[in-house]
């Protein structure tokens, strides 16, 4: 009887590793990306696609630029990303007909909100360079 338990124990402990892992692989990458400086000044008008593809996590995004400021961002790529339209637009509240967007705006506290903003500084900062 005892050697079934911990079979039975074992076997359940692994099944919660297993689900671990997979559930916070690439977690750490996203919690320690450094986003770039965008200055909104040097942006010209136009359409720029960026992409965030860390883990499930990973999005793609197009971001329209107008008189140096972001005016839509729109997620073209969710692939495995469980992002919903109402936080889209809470984040979008940081970006949106801003001169200085805060891309900061989600720290920690988020993973999914994070990979969505690395997605729009990444278009952006592609532009440039």
């Amino acid at each position: 009887m005892p050697k079934k338990i911990f079979i039975i124990i074992g076997s359940i402990l692994l099944v919660g590793l297993i689900f671990y892992c997979a559930t916070t692989y690439g977690m750490s990458e996203v919690i320690n990306y450094v986003m770039p400086d965008i200055d909104m000044s040097q942006i010209a008008d136009g359409r720029y696609e960026g992409s965030c593809d860390i883990s499930r996590w990973a999005l793609d995004v197009r971001v329209t630029v107008k008189g140096h400021k972001i005016v839509a961002v729109e997620i073209t790529d969710k692939k495995m990303s469980n992002i919903t339209e109402k936080f889209i637009d809470e984040l979008n509240g940081y970006l949106i007909d801003r001169k200085f967007p805060d891309f900061d705006a989600v720290t920690a506290a988020s993973i999914t909100g994070k990979t969505y903003l690395i997605a729009v500084a990444d278009a952006l900062h592609s532009e440039r360079n």
